[in-house]
Parts: C-alpha cells; structure tokens; sequence
C-alpha cells in the first residue's frame, strides 16, 4: 500500500479531471450523509454520484446484507446506524466519506496506480526505442567509415571534432578523392593536426596524390616535434619534386622559393620549428 496521500496524487496526476473543483458535499456529507454529493466517479454513470452506502460494499467494509438492514431502521443517519450495528467502525466510515468527497473507490485507485505503471513501460519502450535508432545510426556510420564510403564533407566534420576517435579511420575515405581538388583544404587542415597519426597519414594521402603543390606544407612539417612526421615529410618531398636536398628545412625552402619563418616565428603549419643540428639534420 502506498503512504497516505501518495494514491491521491496519483489518481489526480492520471486523470486531472477528478480533481475536486471546491466543496461538492453538502453540509451533512461529512456526517455519514448517503446523499452526499461528489464529483463523478471513474467507471459510475455519467451524471450520477455514488452514495455512501455503495462505496462501503465496493470498498469491502460492509455486505449488502448490512445496508438493507441499516436502511431499514433509517430514521438517523446512515453512518451512525452502521456502527451502532456493528457493520463498520467510525474510522472505515470516515473512509468512506473521504472516498466521496475525492470522487474514486479502490478500483478507481488501481486504475490509476495501472495508469501510472502503463505510463511508465510506455516511457521505457520510447526510451529503449530512441536507444536502438541511435545505435543503429551510429552502426551504419562506422560501418561507411570501415569501407571507406565517407564524404568530403563528413571527413572534415570529423576531423574538426576534438572527440572524434576514429579520425584516421575517416581519413581513408579521402583516398577516393585524390584527384580532385576539393581534398586539398582537408590535406592542408590535416597537417595541422595536433595528432601526430594525422599528420603522417595526411603526408602519406599527399605523397599518392602527386601533388606538387603541398610542397609548401610538407617543408613547414620538416619542422614537427615529431621524428617520424618529420621523416615521412622528408620522402614525400623528394618523391613530389624530384630532388633531394636533404632533411634542412632551410635547404627546401630555398629551393621552392619560399622565405623561411623568423626566428622566434612558428611555421605555417602552426608546429614549432625543432632546432637543427650543425650538418643541417634535425636532431
């Protein structure tokens, strides 16, 4: 059984239009009156209000046999003839009379506590439901992701998301594009990444395009923190222009005609220059 109180917030809140608008009984109601009025009950006929004596049976505190006999000696109230008789005691009456001035019996409780146990498995079949779509949607992108099938567009949402994990595996799909010059602003982001997987396989993706024109780009990697990347853009620029003039960002700047960054400057790229050694390699 729910505390008291807790069953009529919850017949209110599942149907809001049993909720009592003022004082429906009149004077004698609280007195054990049986023709107390109330507002209609769930299940009753439209217009008509159950009486006390009724509500007593459905509720189970009295028998028929009871209320013929307390009717039979009617010349009081009908509450007062039902605990003189022993029928019910003063508290089941007041019970009673508050189940008429509220306007709902026990079944009318237990539809709403079903009401509210419906509401309930409704609300959890909508979420699971919302659940499922989601982790199909998501399903069906990473399964586009692993056969290489992304647009431009979603490699470079992805790539701009700090959260995303699965950057590289997106960077695939980019092999598609090589030829066409929409792929060349992903590249030039991608070099720039702060991941340093991403930039290699950028340099890769600009080593297969046989695009001279990431030249530029490539020569500020000459400068990344980290060896391999610096390595990787090494071989790239020689495979792209033709020549090798060794592992010097100085050396390959010169030669594509391009002014190297200021000291104390950061390159292009936005990595920091690694300090050369005095052959000309990095350390």
């Amino acid at each position: 059984m729910l505390p008291a109180g807790v069953d009529d917030i919850v017949f209110l809140m599942t149907d809001p239009s049993q909720a009592p608008s003022g004082s429906h009984e009149n004077p004698e109601s609280t007195s054990g009156n049986a023709e107390a009025f109330s507002p209609p009950l769930i299940g009753s006929p439209a217009g008509r209000q159950k009486r006390l004596g009724e509500i007593l049976i459905d509720e189970g505190i009295i028998s028929p046999e009871d209320l013929d006999r307390a009717l039979q000696q009617q010349k009081r109230k009908l509450g007062e003839i039902l605990v003189e008789i022993g029928a019910c005691r003063a508290e089941d009456l007041d019970r009673a009379i508050q189940i008429q001035r509220l306007g709902r019996t026990r079944a009318d409780r237990y539809l709403g506590y079903l009401r509210v146990a419906l509401l309930a498995i409704l609300m959890l079949v909508l979420g699971l439901t919302t659940t499922l779509l989601k982790l199909r949607d998501q399903s069906q992108f990473l399964l586009r992701i692993e056969s290489e099938a992304l647009t431009l567009e979603e490699v470079r949402n992805i790539l701009g998301d700090d959260q995303a994990t699965y950057k590289l595996d997106a960077m695939r799909s980019l092999t598609r594009f090589l030829d066409k010059a929409e792929i060349n602003p992903i590249l030039q982001s991608a070099f720039r990444s702060d991941q340093w997987y991403v930039r290699t396989y950028a340099i890769h993706l600009a080593r297969r395009s046989n695009n001279p024109g990431h030249a530029e780009a490539l020569t500020d990697l000459l400068n990344d923190p980290d060896e391999f990347v610096r390595g990787m853009a090494y071989e790239a620029l020689k495979e792209l222009l033709g020549t090798d003039r060794g592992r010097s960002f100085r050396a390959w700047s010169d030669y594509i005609g391009k002014s190297p960054p200021q000291a104390g400057t950061v390159p292009s790229a936005g990595i920091a220059p690694a300090t050369e050694s005095p052959g000309g390699t990095p350390p």
